[in-house]
């Protein structure tokens, strides 16, 4: 199946929180699954994995990235031109 408790999935077009897989019968797994979506965070479900159509794991790789790496170039020109025009201001005033 592929899937953990605590993974982050996709189901029925909205991201999912994995809280509990019963696999008691192979055939049969269900997943309980706590919604992050801004207009429904919290809300429950539970689905039967096997039959949901589209239903996948989010890549772990995608989530680790976030928030890490160098900020974009542009950024750093606006942050210089910023700084310039506060010294050149500086030296108006």
């Amino acid at each position: 199946m592929g899937i953990e408790q605590g993974d982050f999935v996709e189901v029925r077009g909205r991201q999912w929180l994995v809280e509990a897989i019963n696999d008691a019968q192979p055939d049969l797994t269900t997943v309980k699954l706590s919604c992050i979506a801004d207009d429904a965070q919290g809300e429950q479900i539970e689905v039967l994995w096997d039959a949901e159509i589209g239903a996948r794991v989010l890549e772990e790789d995608a989530w680790s990235r976030v928030g890490r790496g160098a900020p974009d170039s542009c950024v750093y020109r606006k942050l210089d031109s910023a700084i310039l025009v506060v010294k050149a201001t500086e030296n108006w005033l």
